[in-house]
């Protein structure tokens, strides 16, 4: 599996757990990554929606005191449960994905692939400089 996308996941599931748990959308969003995490199994499933409540509960109280501590914990501990979890188990990579996208901002795309595809003409000595997910792409004129 390709780290960046893994990351990204991560990154878009964490941020969907964020955007969702003080919402009405949080127990779907906990039932469907409750479901995804236990793989099948419902006392599995289970444990993970009341870790999920758990860590809930210690977000809101840790909003009332200020303490971005437990938050940045809360989110340091769930994005190692998720990258270890894709790298046991990277078959569960599109449903975390579709996971992400139907609570999160909708970054995450629900396809299983994706490719963006970018056309830059230069003309006249210009430098096009693009960049994507990782890298840069330098394209100087020719001669330089």
């Amino acid at each position: 599996m390709d780290p960046t996308s893994e990351t990204t996941i991560v990154a878009s599931v964490i941020a969907a757990l964020a955007r969702s748990f003080t919402t009405d959308a949080w127990a779907g969003f906990k039932e469907g990554l409750g479901r995804v995490l236990g793989r099948g199994n419902k006392d599995d499933a289970a444990r993970e929606e009341e870790q999920l409540e758990r860590d809930k509960d210690r977000l809101l109280a840790a909003q009332d005191d200020s303490n971005t501590d437990i938050a940045n914990r809360v989110d340091a501990k769930w994005t190692i449960r998720l990258q270890e979890f894709l790298e046991e188990h990277p078959e569960h990579f599109d449903e975390l994905r579709a996971l992400a996208y139907e609570y999160g901002d909708g970054s995450a795309s629900p396809a299983a692939s994706q490719s963006v595809v970018n056309r830059n003409v230069a003309m006249g000595g210009s430098r096009i400089i693009s960049s994507g997910i990782g890298d840069v792409n330098v394209h100087l004129p020719r001669g330089e």
